[in-house]
């Protein structure tokens, strides 16, 4: 036997003793590695049946969002979602987008000077250090009106999204638009730094309706004011269609700037002492107006008093007069004599002895009449009732 074939025989049975030796570590390692492969094949089957059912989910909270669906970064018509429980392919295929569709606020500032506490407090002496005498641009804003005047103002705005498919499009900014993110598929609307568009959209109306007004509707008629920027941004938001309705706006601070404070300050004051006066007057003119009124009826009342009584008077006249006319047609003399009877007893009713001498001429016969005892004015007491002595009733 060659010394080749002698060496190949010797390695043949030393591997032969080797894998004897470790066989039954080889075989242990082969059912690990089976096993493994069995759990990761069966973990990646429940991962993709996750990924196709439950992965593209999503349930919509009606009282406070609306959902947006984007395919491949898109928006799909009609994916407007704003109830209920849905499901789409997840990311990268769809994308979730939460919008909120509670009030929010808007506050701008744009028209404020840089020293703002000044102008909330302006009887603050610490800020008058820091209040200076002129605006600077750039850094202090401000309105200027129709009659060249300068006015800071403060603003406030409610709004609510109704349109989230709108808004989306045409309001959200994606630099600045997304809050907060649940994962690459689904992200949340962050609507105070995408309302940037609506800011702007106030401060327009401000300085819109503030170009066409003087300081007297402006500082003077805050409400009036107030209700025409409102008018002028509903506008701006409609022409814009930006899917959101204003639900309120506020004024929260009109003022001068801080050098001619005091000058307002006293125009203020004149002001209201002039309407005081004007108060005065309206109410003495009302109280003068009332009474002429009552006087006025009073004076009516009376005439139609007056007038009801002359007529009865005269209704009275008329059947008195008739009467005596009917009498005298009847019988002039008996007529005659009983007018003169009755005029001469009226005439002495108040005579307390009457004494009546002489006769006509041509009466041969005369007659006198006494009464010679005559009534007593003393009025007697009433008789006493046996039954009642004491005079009770």
């Amino acid at each position: 036997m060659s010394e080749h074939e002698h060496s190949h025989t010797e390695d043949r049975s030393i591997s032969a003793t080797q894998d004897g030796q470790f066989a039954p570590g080889v075989e242990l390692l082969s059912r690990a590695l089976k096993t493994i492969f069995v759990i990761l094949a069966a973990v990646i089957i429940l991962i993709l049946l996750w990924f196709l059912t439950c992965g593209g989910s999503f349930i919509v909270d009606s009282t406070k969002e609306e959902v947006i669906v984007l395919r491949f970064g898109k928006f799909i018509e009609g994916s407007v979602y704003k109830s209920g429980w849905h499901w789409f392919l997840p990311y990268p295929v769809n994308k979730v987008v939460r919008i909120p569709i509670i009030k929010q606020e808007v506050v701008s500032r744009s028209f404020m000077a840089s020293n703002v506490n000044k102008l909330y407090n302006p009887n603050d002496a610490s800020q008058d250090m820091v209040a200076g005498d002129s605006l600077t641009p750039g850094k202090d804003g401000y309105t200027l009106l129709g009659d060249n005047s300068i006015m800071h103002s403060d603003w406030k705005m409610t709004y609510r999204v109704t349109d989230s498919r709108q808004y989306f499009l045409n309001c959200m900014s994606r630099e600045t638009a997304v809050g907060g993110t649940d994962g690459p598929d689904s992200e949340t609307v962050n609507l105070k730094t995408s309302s940037i568009m609506l800011k702007n959209l106030l401060d327009d109306a401000v300085i819109t309706v503030s170009a066409g007004l003087d300081v007297q509707k402006t500082y003077f008629d805050k409400a009036s004011y107030e209700s025409l920027v409102r008018r002028q941004l509903e506008k701006n938001i409609e022409k814009a269609n930006l899917g959101v309705t204003l639900e309120s706006l506020n004024m929260l601070l009109v003022a001068p700037p801080i050098k001619s404070f005091d000058a307002f300050q006293m125009l203020v004051l004149s002001s209201a002492e002039r309407e005081a006066v004007l108060e005065q007057a309206r109410k003495f003119a009302v109280e003068q107006q009332n009474q002429a009124l009552a006087d006025r009826s009073k004076i009516q009342s009376d005439a139609e008093a007056y007038k009801k009584r002359v007529v009865s008077a005269v209704r009275a006249d008329v059947e008195y007069f008739e009467e005596i006319r009917k009498q005298f047609r009847q019988n002039p003399d008996a007529a005659f004599v009983s007018l003169y009877y009755g005029i001469l007893a009226n005439s002495m009713i108040s005579v307390k002895d009457k004494f009546v001498i002489g006769a006509p001429a041509g009466f041969q016969n005369q007659t006198l009449w006494l009464k010679l005892n005559p009534e007593s004015d003393v009025k007697r007491p009433p008789k006493k009732d046996e039954n009642n002595p004491a005079g009770e009733e």
